[in-house]
């Protein structure tokens, strides 16, 4: 049976894993990891980068942290809404 995924949208300051800290990340990375052992749905993690999400993504089979989406966020002419519409396009298909 397919399990349900669910999209988490961080603020992107910070990266997940919570390699820098963050209190909101590092609670992130509890339920990453107590979803790894229950198994109950795939998490699809918008994150902002770090060289530690490629290690991360290659650990964890129920976990999926795509990087790089917050890029120039909150500057003028910032794309967020159109990259943010192209990443949940390819998750919905």
């Amino acid at each position: 049976m397919k399990k349900p995924r669910v999209l988490v949208l961080t603020y992107g300051k910070l990266p997940i894993p919570a390699v820098k800290g963050g209190a909101i990340e590092t609670l992130l990375d509890s339920l990453i990891e107590e979803n790894e052992q229950q198994q109950q749905v795939e998490l699809i993690v918008l994150s902002g980068a770090d060289p530690a999400i490629s290690a991360f993504n290659q650990t964890h089979k129920y976990t999926q942290v795509i990087s790089g989406c917050f890029k120039n966020v909150g500057t003028r002419g910032s794309n967020f809404s159109r990259e943010k519409e192209k990443i949940l396009f390819s998750i919905q298909n």
